[in-house]
């Protein structure tokens, strides 16, 4: 679902994230919990900065909420639930570090080494 974002902010009382966009013509609330701001990224912090550096996640993860259901709520909420279990639907990347070589030793993916690629 196609989404454009009119205004995003925190509010500093609830230490939580505000995001209003339009989506299908209609003008919806996001409130994004502190616990989700907390969650969503390490070190742990519930700023500003934080639901702006994540603001696409947040709208994706309320539209995908509503998906293909005719839902008339005019406000949505992400809570901490919903980032980790998008957290451990994403793929997780490949280490660039394995424990590989008979010797036990750490050796780095792709880097040449006396008996050849590693």
């Amino acid at each position: 679902m196609r989404y454009t974002v009119v205004a995003a902010w925190l509010d500093g009382k609830e230490r939580s994230g505000r995001i209003v966009l339009q989506a299908a013509g209609r003008s919806r609330t996001i409130v994004v919990t502190r616990r989700a701001l907390l969650n969503v990224d390490s070190p742990p912090r519930a700023t500003e900065a934080r639901l702006l550096q994540h603001l696409d996640s947040f709208c994706e993860m309320a539209l995908a909420f509503i998906g293909d259901r005719q839902d008339d709520s005019e406000t949505l909420l992400v809570t901490a639930t919903d980032v980790r279990n998008r957290r451990k639907a994403e793929p997780v990347p490949e280490p660039l570090w394995t424990w590989q070589d008979q010797w036990g030793s750490w050796k780095q993916k792709g880097r040449r080494s006396r008996l050849g690629l590693v």
